[in-house]
């Protein structure tokens, strides 16, 4: 539900998609894809996944049609592993919501590659600060490596601030988190607008 109109979040996301040079590929990291070790999606047309339930019918129109970046793909893996991290590949992950939504915002063409990699939340803030250093190469290579999610996820909540309108007051305990990370939901962070 991040494509309505009229909320900070489009408009950040749309903005940054005007303001940002396009990179080569963009490897988009999804709290919605977790495995027990590293996966990259080598998939050459990832497909759209819609893997959230109780939405408009609409929503589930939606596609994402980007091209996958499989030799990219490989080379993040290959980043991982070598820092010895545990990292396989999967041909026919797709792109779930947690990337397809907020990229058809910043690249609403679909033009530009997008592998997803997965995350490990059994393992850790460490272990996922450890991922980013381990492929912070594709940056020379014009590789975005973009995370995507909110900063707090209560569904039903968030279905709760849809019903009140854009300008609902975001619930005292996504504020606070916001607010711990460091992050302004004026200035486009997730979890507090959402409420």
């Amino acid at each position: 539900m991040l494509i309505p109109d009229g909320t900070p979040r489009r408009t950040f996301l749309e903005q940054l998609g005007r303001n940002i040079e396009m990179p080569m590929a963009i490897l988009c990291v999804s709290a919605h894809w977790e495995t027990r070790n590293s996966m990259v999606s080598t998939a050459t047309a990832p497909e759209t996944i819609y893997d959230s339930y109780g939405f408009p019918d609409e929503f589930y129109r939606i596609t994402y049609p980007a091209p996958g970046a499989p030799d990219m793909a490989r080379k993040a893996a290959e980043l991982l592993t070598q820092a010895g991290l545990n990292c396989g590949t999967d041909d026919a992950q797709g792109l779930d919501h947690g990337s397809w939504v907020p990229l058809r915002l910043i690249v609403p063409d679909a033009d530009v590659p997008v592998p997803q990699l997965s995350l490990q939340h059994h393992l850790g803030p460490a272990h996922h600060l450890a991922m980013g250093r381990a492929l912070a190469p594709l940056a020379d290579e014009n590789v975005l490596v973009l995370g995507a999610g909110n900063l707090t996820h209560n569904t039903q909540a968030i279905m709760g601030a849809f019903q009140s309108g854009p300008d609902a007051e975001p619930a005292d305990w996504a504020t606070g988190f916001d607010r711990m990370v460091g992050v302004s939901s004026r200035l486009g962070g997730f979890g507090a607008d959402f409420g």
